[in-house]
């Protein structure tokens, strides 16, 4: 047999060495390293970044090259971590609000500011109280919602945007003048609502929400005189509005 064409000893060797070469050669690129010393263009990118101010100041992994080009093409509000709704926070929008009472079967509708004070205990718990006025039918009366309740962000670093549940023990008050002397009438409920947060600062977010609110007027008031009713009701508030987190992380 032609000594060319005989199996060589070193073929079995150079099979079983080969997928470990390979290996060895991915891995040190992951990390960033030459094991074999692969051309003298490693070695001189590698002596490119030693030069690198941000590397000679011990920042171990400074980008280079295709990272560094990379970075500078991201913008750098999306380089840090996104703003993450905790701590106090104050916050104030517009209302538009409509009640349903149910045993009268009418529907009014109107519109108001709110105001909420709230504390996050984490990104994702908060307390808050809150208070909406509305007025009603063209000014025939005023609506007042205030609300005790808690509030579930669905916050990540990842995104600037959390929508968020919230549920409120509520109070309602519905007062006029219209007959000459005020009257009020006035009763308890509970309010299920939605809405999303948009931080566009560090600090400050947009603020947009839904609350769909159910319960009875129980009382009225005049002159000094109560009595009790039986009015079971509902409302619908929509918010747009602009909320301020002192404690807001990240951004």
């Amino acid at each position: 047999m032609p000594r060319s064409l005989r199996p060589s000893r070193v073929t079995p060797l150079v099979l079983r060495v080969t997928p470990l070469v390979l290996l060895g050669l991915v891995a040190g690129i992951l990390q960033g390293l030459d094991p074999v010393g692969l051309s003298a263009q490693t070695r001189a990118a590698q002596a490119e970044a030693a030069m690198d101010p941000a590397v000679q100041s011990g920042n171990a992994h400074a980008p280079h090259g295709w990272e560094a080009g990379l970075q500078n093409q991201i913008p750098q509000d999306m380089q840090r971590p996104a703003p993450l709704p905790q701590g106090f926070h104050l916050g104030v929008h517009l209302n538009g609000s409509s009640l349903r009472l149910h045993e009268e079967n009418t529907t009014d509708s109107g519109g108001g500011l709110g105001l909420r004070l709230g504390w996050g205990f984490s990104p994702n718990f908060t307390a808050f109280i809150g208070a909406d006025a509305a007025t009603m039918e063209n000014g025939d009366y005023t609506l007042g919602q205030s609300d005790l309740g808690v509030r579930y962000h669905f916050a990540s670093e990842a995104r600037r945007g959390a929508p968020y549940l919230d549920g409120t023990l509520s109070y309602w008050l519905a007062e006029t003048d219209l007959l000459g002397p005020k009257v009020e009438i006035a009763g308890p409920a509970f309010t299920l609502g939605g809405g999303y947060l948009h931080f566009f600062s560090s600090s400050v977010a947009f603020d947009v929400g839904l609350r769909l609110g159910f319960g009875r007027f129980d009382e009225v008031r005049s002159g000094g005189v109560s009595a009790s009713i039986n009015e079971s009701a509902n409302t619908a508030r929509f918010n747009l509005g602009i909320s301020w987190f002192a404690g807001a992380s990240g951004g």
